[in-house]
């Protein structure tokens, strides 16, 4: 009887040096990277008539919720427009004056920083989802300074973020 019980007391012991061990383990190993950017097939981000064509967006970290203004938000470091082009793969915000706002043939809204887009950074508003604004975002962004948060990609050599949602573009000026 008592080598039957020892029998057993061992299997719980060794029982729970495997589960400690494991348990150590996965706390060790490190949490994956966060996702950068999801490639979408070319088709997708094919040129059509000199502007880019609705793709697949890729997954972000949920923003911040503010207790104050969205500019106190923890989380995500500010750059002006011209460094956003060394922060291409990043979540952040960027903050800069909206100088030529357009909006294409297709509906999609461009609120680009300089008259040429391909030499500053711009946000793109899909038609897709303009909807979610209750104004038009080329009124309400328009020749006004603005930060924007979201994830810093580049389009044709140019820094740029696109944006899904009114709270991800606070007008600051």
């Amino acid at each position: 009887m008592s080598s039957r019980l020892g029998s057993v007391l061992g299997l719980i012991g060794l029982i729970a040096l495997i589960v400690a061990v494991v348990i150590v383990n996965v706390r060790r190993q490190a949490p994956p990277p966060p996702p950068t950017e999801t490639v979408t097939p070319a088709s997708v981000q094919a040129e059509v008539g000199g502007e880019q064509e609705e793709g697949v967006t890729p997954a972000r970290p949920p923003l911040p919720t503010p207790s104050g203004p969205e500019s106190e938000a923890p989380g995500y470091p500010e750059y002006s427009a011209a460094e956003a082009w060394s922060h291409v793969g990043e979540f952040a915000r960027v903050v800069y004056t909206v100088s030529n706002p357009y909006r294409s043939t297709k509906g999609n809204i461009f609120l680009h920083e300089k008259r040429d887009y391909r030499s500053g950074f711009s946000v793109v508003i899909f038609s897709n989802v303009r909807e979610r604004w209750s104004d038009h975002p080329m009124s309400l962004y328009g020749h006004r300074r603005i930060r924007v948060t979201g994830l810093i990609k580049t389009y044709e050599g140019h820094p740029e973020i696109i944006v899904d949602e009114p709270s991800q573009i606070e007008v600051i000026e």
